[in-house]
């Protein structure tokens, strides 16, 4: 009998990386093993100094571990030859915190362009990609604009759309919501899920806000560059003792079954949707 099993895509095997601070070694990661299947959306959690930034650009060999291996889809990033270094990275694409800083031209287009330009791609289908990759983040319409017009959160769909078109099979963000109100957070949270969703796109969203992680398929949480857990959003939500110890805050949903859970009311106390909630309370005897 054959069984699809899924394929990995990124594996980091006993990774751990130092930086040289006043004269002394900061341990950054310490001894991280990690895999990522295919497919997956992954939300990497941690407070500033956790590690998460670290790890993400070892994902795609901007770093390359001082112990261990990192390998993508078959690829170790330790592998310096031209050949393997372009594969890997245009397999793993990166977003990273400020739009302003990854921009390149002053009409958006011409901005998204520019990757797949340098790839040396055919003027036809570099106009397809363009298309493709900004009507897949919603926008499409504003092609012809000046990125300075734009709001924190589209300028950071467009970014978004800069990496799309290299049609990267991972999408590693890296802090992309960090500097965006709630509304921009937003619209970049649901662009994610639909490419995750729709177009199959490997997704690892670095964050430290843990609403983020509501509808991810895994959440993986850093703490002082070890991994202190691995696994469902909803045994995270759970786990309050761990959430507080690891410097995170629970999403407002999740605190308010706990506290309830807490109370002695039949509430679950992973869950983060407020209609499951609602839900839950009308149940109540």
């Amino acid at each position: 009998m054959c069984y699809n099993m899924p394929m990995q895509a990124i594996s980091m095997q006993n990774v751990s990386y130092r930086y040289a601070v006043d004269d002394a070694d900061l341990l950054a990661v310490d001894r991280v093993s990690l895999s990522i299947e295919e497919g997956e959306f992954v939300v990497l959690l941690g407070t500033n100094g956790s590690g998460k930034s670290t790890l993400a650009k070892m994902m795609n060999g901007l770093l390359v571990p001082q112990e261990g291996r990192v390998v993508v889809y078959g690829d170790a990033t330790s592998d310096e030859t031209d050949e393997v270094i372009f594969r890997i990275r245009a397999t793993v694409g990166m977003v990273f915190q400020n739009p302003d800083n990854q921009m390149v031209a002053s009409i958006i287009e011409d901005d998204v362009a520019f990757g797949p330009e340098n790839l040396g791609i055919e003027h036809d289908e570099m106009v397809e990609r363009v298309r493709w990759a900004l009507e897949s983040v919603g926008m499409y319409e504003y092609r012809s604009h000046t990125p300075t017009k734009l709001s924190g959160g589209q300028k950071q769909r467009v970014a978004i759309a800069s990496v799309l078109a290299m049609r990267p099979k991972v999408l590693v963000l890296d802090e992309s919501t960090a500097m965006l109100d709630p509304v921009g957070r937003a619209e970049v949270m649901r662009v994610l899920h639909r490419l995750n969703r729709d177009a199959g796109i490997t997704v690892v969203l670095i964050t430290h806000h843990m609403d983020e992680c509501t509808e991810a398929s895994r959440a993986v949480v850093l703490n002082r560059g070890r991994v202190a857990y691995d696994g469902k959003p909803h045994d995270l939500f759970a786990d309050e003792a761990l959430v507080a110890s690891c410097g995170l805050e629970l999403p407002p949903v999740a605190k308010i079954a706990t506290l309830l859970g807490d109370m002695g009311l039949n509430v679950d106390k992973g869950t983060s949707d407020l209609d499951a909630l609602y839900e839950q309370i009308c149940r109540l005897k």
